[in-house]
């Protein structure tokens, strides 16, 4: 999987690569697994954590500014909303010892309105969506 998002880094020269974690664990983590291997991680420099870019600029009347509670403001319908990051390694390991699908498609629908809800967030302050 690395292998080929690195692939896919490299064949998109102009993309510049969103998270939002306040932290930047989104590229960290990554980026140590990619060094880890030995792949080349040439697009370090277009990872961008937009966390502070956000805080700094948007108001909104919400509690928090996590990605859910933002992107739930602008109306993004996450398919999971019970299940948060720090809930994901208990369903991973759930998975990894019962091997059950719907395990696995809970977490997969969980990691893409994860990125879609962040493009999303972009999107409606952009308003292009």
């Amino acid at each position: 999987m690395l292998e080929d998002f690195v692939k896919y880094a490299q064949s998109q020269p102009n993309a510049i690569f969103l998270s939002k974690s306040g932290n930047n664990v989104d590229s960290r983590v990554p980026l140590a697994r990619i060094k880890h291997y030995g792949l080349e991680e040439h697009f370090r420099s277009r990872i961008e954590d937009i966390h502070k870019a956000l805080a700094e600029s948007v108001v909104l009347p919400v509690r928090g500014f996590d990605l859910k509670t933002v992107a739930s403001y602008f109306g993004y319908q996450f398919r999971h909303p019970d299940l948060d990051g720090r809930m994901v390694p208990f369903e991973y390991d759930e998975y990894v010892r019962s091997q059950n699908p719907a395990v696995a498609k809970r977490l997969l629908e969980y990691n893409e309105d994860d990125v879609m809800s962040l493009r999303y967030i972009v999107r409606k302050l952009m308003g292009t969506e």
